[in-house]
């Protein structure tokens, strides 16, 4: 019995104890709560950011690589039915044919030339 209340005694010295030690850190541990959660906010925000830019750039490349790819292809099926046709280009661009010539040089110059530039 003795051993009991010394026990409940203890228990309650050492609750009381904690209790002070709690209310006296109460306002230090509140800021360090907010403080890690403003760090963890900050980072997540910053990884957030991160990814969010990734994908831009990610998308930014594929609209690049679209860009490329189309006229590429167009261009390499110009050049060749220009070179399949060289003749009647040289043919045209030596008679005057104008309207001919202003369209293949609104449309590709640099091919008109590399067709038309040696034979003229």
């Amino acid at each position: 019995m003795i051993e009991e209340e010394a026990a409940k005694r203890i228990e309650l010295l050492v609750k009381k104890r904690v209790e002070e030690e709690l209310e006296k850190r109460k306002d230090e541990i509140e800021m360090e709560v907010q403080r890690r959660v403003e760090a963890a906010k900050k980072q997540m925000e910053q990884e957030m950011m991160l990814e969010l830019e990734k994908r831009r750039e990610q998308a930014r490349e594929e609209e690049r690589r679209r860009e490329v790819s189309i006229p590429s292809i167009r261009s390499y099926w110009i050049f060749f039915f220009l070179y399949d046709n060289r003749y009647r280009v040289k043919f045209c661009v030596k008679n005057g044919h104008r309207s001919m010539v202003e369209l293949i040089s609104r449309t590709l110059p640099f091919i008109l030339t590399c067709v038309t530039g040696p034979c003229s």
